[in-house]
């Protein structure tokens, strides 16, 4: 049998070992006989309180005078809650101090209950958790300030998409009308000066827009079946005049090894590669550039591959100390001529972020002098099945004969009516317009329209609510054309409406998004 005064020992150093390891934790221990009411503190305990042995009555009510006025019932309430059921007491209240610092106290408690399963002591700990409350605060308003921010810079990048898409609309739709109607030589090369520019500028529009979805989170892939010959001679045709004016080759190489139909996220495929390739003639003095497609390894599991589009350049090539740089938000490489090269930095940041979105990322190999080469890698590229390619490859160039229809245009701005109204001249068509949501919600029962024009953006009532009063009265399909295109309002307004259209607009896309509401034969 082990020696009584061993066990004694052991017991004392098991107390010394708590003791520490409480005293390590900075924490303040308390006991409450339920029976007798007797109230034990330890010092940790009454300093945490900011009272002394001397000061402190060591009852109940003398633990509810010393928490917060603001704190004290719910503390109650908790702990009465936890002697009644046997739960483990847990609560955070505040203690003003003497000297008027408020303290936030974590205090936890242990129900000792007796074989009949009365509640008969409580043995707790208290922890100062000050530090931990207010980095937490802290933190709260920081996350709430950039919530704030985040909102306040959503809504003035709405706010300026639709005051510069709005007069946008009108530059590139009437210049689009002119181009090509038999005027002067002189005469033409301004209105395809007026659209270059104007392309361009919406270009700016688009890449802040794309940066602040991206940033947010906000930005969605559409995946679809894409034909990777399609593809390149849609980026030859963009560039073809360019490439011309400066005298360089254009070349484009695809490994004959690829399945001819795979699933890509081509609207922003497209988008990089356009800012690459874009890039590479902006830095090409001679030479020229070579756009190469090519399969980085075989086959994978599940059918997919992983593929390279390399954009190569004979320019004027990327020091090495920049080559992360470049890569920066509004970033541009150091010496730049703003004047000669023009941009804004926002290509290749916009263009990295797609290629992470897409399961990829953008490789850079360069020499001063001698060139460029960007490599846009993507990872897992499938193949597209079958079943999905009959509907995605259909010439897209339309001609149709719509049958006789009574169209209701809906648009504050009278240039944007008048442009809508050039665009559906020579179809049989019996225009009408309104000005605003309210006139549009007083003649729709009178025009009983077959298609209604809507603009978003509106004095007074919007197109949503106008949409909403009108849609009560009767079915009629509604096109929205909004110049704002932010992702959460082009949602919103897909829930309420029939289809979505943004400016500047296009009148292929107005017709092609038309025809699907009206009935019309396909002529060509």
């Amino acid at each position: 049998m082990e020696p009584e005064g061993n066990k004694l020992e052991d017991l004392e150093e098991i107390r010394n070992n708590l003791r520490f390891a409480l005293k390590a934790a900075g924490a303040g221990t308390w006991f409450l006989d339920l029976v007798n009411g007797e109230n034990r503190w330890d010092d940790r305990a009454l300093e945490l309180f900011g009272t002394s042995k001397e000061e402190f009555d060591f009852t109940y009510e003398g633990w509810r005078q010393l928490v917060h006025p603001d704190d004290v019932e719910q503390a109650s309430s908790d702990f009465m809650k936890a002697v009644n059921t046997g739960d483990i007491y847990t609560n955070t209240h505040r203690v003003i101090k003497p000297n008027n610092e408020i303290v936030y106290i974590l205090a936890q408690g242990y129900i000792k209950q007796n074989e009949a399963g009365e509640s008969i002591g409580v043995l707790g700990l208290v922890f100062d958790v000050t530090e931990k409350i207010n980095k937490e605060r802290d933190l709260q308003i920081a996350k709430e300030a950039a919530e704030a921010a985040n909102i306040a810079k959503s809504q003035f990048l709405a706010n300026m998409s639709h005051e510069i898409r709005t007069p946008m609309n009108a530059i590139l739709g009437f210049a689009q009308l002119l181009h090509g109607v038999g005027l002067g030589e002189d005469d033409e090369k301004y209105v395809e000066y007026i659209l270059s520019s104007g392309t361009a500028l919406l270009s700016l529009i688009n890449d802040i827009l794309d940066l602040s979805r991206v940033e947010s989170g906000k930005m969605d892939l559409e995946y679809t079946p894409v034909e990777l010959d399609s593809l390149a001679e849609s980026l030859r045709n963009v560039f073809i005049q360019k490439v011309h004016e400066k005298d360089l080759y254009f070349q484009i190489v695809i490994d004959p090894n690829i399945p001819r139909y795979l699933l890509l996220a081509e609207d922003r495929l497209k988008q990089v590669l356009i800012n690459l390739i874009g890039n590479a003639i902006k830095f090409t003095e001679h030479g020229g550039i070579k756009l190469i497609i090519s399969q980085e390894e075989g086959l994978l599991s599940g059918q997919t591959f992983n593929i390279n589009f390399s954009v190569e350049d004979t320019g004027m090539g990327v020091p090495e100390e920049q080559s992360e740089r470049i890569f920066g938000s509004f970033e541009q490489l150091s010496g730049q001529s703003v004047n000669k090269y023009g941009g804004a930095g926002l290509g290749l940041a916009i263009s990295k972020m797609l290629s992470e979105l897409m399961n990829g990322n953008i490789a850079l190999k360069s020499e001063v002098g001698k060139g460029s080469s960007f490599i846009l890698q993507l990872q897992e590229v499938y193949i597209a099945p079958e079943s999905e390619l009959s509907n995605n490859f259909k010439n897209q160039e339309k001609m149709y004969a719509f049958e006789s229809a009574r169209i209701l245009i809906v648009d504050d701005v009278v240039i944007n009516r008048d442009l809508l109204m050039s665009y559906l001249k020579g179809y049989d068509f019996e225009l009408f317009y309104a000005s605003n949501g309210e006139e549009a919600c007083m003649q729709a029962p009178i025009i009983q329209p077959d298609l209604i024009l809507m603009d978003y953006k509106m004095p007074g009532m919007d197109g949503l609510e106008a949409t909403r009063r009108i849609k009560k009265e009767y079915e009629v399909p509604v096109i929205m054309i909004s110049a704002s295109a932010m992702k959460d309002q082009e949602e919103q307004i897909l829930f309420e409406c029939d289809d979505f259209l943004t400016k500047p607009l296009r009148k292929d896309d107005l017709v092609n998004t038309m025809s699907t509401h009206l009935k019309h034969k396909v002529i060509s």
